[in-house]
């Protein structure tokens, strides 16, 4: 139901609104309503008349408008809108007439649109801040993570790095060890050889000997005087056992003379041959076992003392003994 108050139209479904806070915009409006629909004023009505001016439905040049279409109308007046929501052709028709006419803004409009502007401008401040501050926070997080990740990476270098280090040094000490040992076991074994290769050359001699009686007969004296006993049993190879029978008178004078010599005393010593224990043949070139280059063994109190004076064990004795003298020869220093 529209009403005409004083001059305009006022509907129902826009509200309760106050008359004169309104009056101007609602000028404007009936103006409109006037001008596009073509419709008369009517009467008056105010507070001094209660005569409607308009029916229910409004007679507009061949076309009708009802309340429920006026209303959108007026409310979007209000608002700075002049659109109506028509479904047919000559309600679109109008809505366009009617922005043709209102094309100049209300003072309210003025006043709403520079409120928005104002509240669109502070938006944009303000949006405009957070985009700074999360870019802000974004780098820095950036930053951090990115440092983290160096410091990471840098340790993890450095662990690695260590790790090859230790590894290298305990490869390169290994190494060293290794080559040490192989020098020393290369060096020992020249050593053995030279001393095989000894006693090959002193096997050769004791056999181009004519006689290998002054020789044992002096090893004899040797061990006397290492035990200074009134008895003693000589020990040989069986081989050497025929030679050795002839030696045994001599070996005692000699002694004897050395002792008087050297202190005086009368000193005697009887040897003889032990006939039992024959020490181990000659080496065989090919055969390996026990073997013995020559000499003689001396032994007393019923074999719980005795010297060891054969070949084999003197040529054991010089080459330890001899072994710097022999290492420089063999390796000199560079």
């Amino acid at each position: 139901m529209l009403t005409c108050v004083s001059g305009f139209v006022v509907g129902s479904g826009i509200g309760a609104y106050k008359t004169q806070e309104l009056r101007p915009c609602l000028d404007d409006t009936l103006e409109l309503l006037v001008q596009v629909f073509s419709f008369p004023r009517g009467k008056v009505c105010g507070p001094d008349t209660q005569t409607p001016c308009l029916d229910d439905t409004l007679q507009v040049t061949g076309s009708s408008i009802t309340p429920a279409l006026a209303a959108p109308v007026l409310e979007k007046s209000l608002c700075g809108e002049v659109a109506v929501s028509a479904a047919d052709p000559e309600q679109s028709q109008s809505q366009q007439r009617i922005q043709a006419v209102d094309s100049k803004p209300s003072p309210s409009q003025q006043r709403i649109q520079h409120m928005c502007d104002f509240i669109l401008a502070g938006a944009t401040v303000k949006a405009s801040d957070i985009v700074r501050k999360g870019e802000e926070e974004f780098s820095l997080d950036v930053d951090k993570l990115i440092t983290e990740q160096k410091q990471k990476v840098r340790k993890a270098y450095e662990l690695r790095a260590k790790q090859v280090e230790t590894s290298y040094a305990i490869a390169k000490s290994m190494a060293i060890n290794k080559q040490r040992l192989e020098k020393i076991k290369a060096r020992q074994e020249a050593l053995v050889r030279t001393g095989e290769e000894v006693k090959v050359q002193l096997a050769q001699e004791m056999t181009k000997q004519d006689s290998p009686k002054k020789f044992l007969t002096q090893l004899i004296v040797q061990g006397l005087l290492m035990l200074l006993e009134t008895e003693v049993v000589v020990r040989c190879r069986q081989s050497d056992s025929k030679v050795l029978e002839t030696c045994l008178q001599d070996a005692s004078a000699q002694y004897a003379t050395i002792i008087k010599t050297q202190t005086g005393a009368a000193k005697a010593c009887k040897l003889s041959l032990d006939n039992t224990t024959y020490l181990s043949p000659a080496p065989i070139a090919g055969k390996e076992g026990p073997s013995c280059l020559g000499g003689v063994v001396l032994h007393c109190q019923n074999g719980n003392i005795l010297i060891d004076n054969t070949i084999d064990t003197r040529l054991k004795l010089v080459m330890e003994q001899a072994k710097p003298a022999i290492r420089g020869l063999l390796f000199p220093a560079k």
